[in-house]
């Protein structure tokens, strides 16, 4: 049996935030068209742009989760920290809102969920 020995939450929050603020001021990578996401060294995951049905698809859970939930709001291609890197939902439910400055959803206990499509699980749309 194998067992991973994962760090505790906060270094592997401080982690990705230290690795996605990184990523952030790269100009190069900036250009690069598609998702980006990080897994659990740091290491860059790139997926290409998503069909035209996947933003109907992103936009009509976005509307769902608003005209559903109470307060909050809707984020789409949201960056969140997890054990295993940095991963973009395709769409979010935040208890509270967002700021511009933020890098990641807010954590535990505010974000309600996400969904990321089969396309990013390696099956086709």
């Amino acid at each position: 049996m194998l067992t991973l020995e994962l760090p505790p939450h906060k270094t592997r929050a401080a982690f990705n935030l230290r690795r996605w603020a990184e990523l952030l001021a790269d100009r190069e990578l900036a250009k690069v068209e598609g998702r980006i996401e990080t897994d659990r060294h740091g290491h860059i995951i790139l997926s290409p742009i998503p069909a035209p049905s996947h933003g109907s698809f992103q936009s009509e859970i976005g509307h769902l989760l608003r005209s559903l939930m109470g307060t909050g709001c809707v984020l789409t291609e949201c960056p969140i920290s997890t054990a295993d890197g940095v991963k973009a939902a395709d769409v979010a439910w935040a208890h509270e809102a967002v700021g511009r400055a933020s890098r990641f959803c807010p954590g535990t206990g505010h974000l309600c969920g996400g969904y990321v499509s089969e396309q990013y699980r390696g099956r086709n749309p």
